[in-house]
C-alpha cells in the first residue's frame, strides 16, 4: 500500500507533468506543491524523476 504523503507526490507530479512538461518540473517543485514546506519530499520518496516517472506509469494514472 501506498503511503499518502508517496500517493499525494504522484499525483502532484501527474498533473504539473501534463501542464508544464516533464522537463520543466523539478522535484523541488513537486516536494514544493505537495507540502509547502518541504521540497526535498518528492526526491526522498522517488531518488529522481525518472524514478517518479516509472511509478506514475506503473500505476497506470497516465
Amino acid at each position: 500500500m501506498e503511503s499518502s504523503t508517496r500517493l499525494q507526490i504522484l499525483l502532484t507530479a501527474e498533473q504539473l507533468f501534463a501542464t508544464q512538461g516533464i522537463d520543466a518540473t523539478s522535484l523541488r517543485q513537486i516536494g514544493s506543491e505537495v507540502w509547502k514546506r518541504n521540497t526535498v519530499a518528492a526526491k526522498y520518496h522517488f531518488q529522481n524523476k525518472k524514478t517518479l516517472i516509472r511509478a506514475i506509469s506503473s500505476t497506470g494514472s497516465v
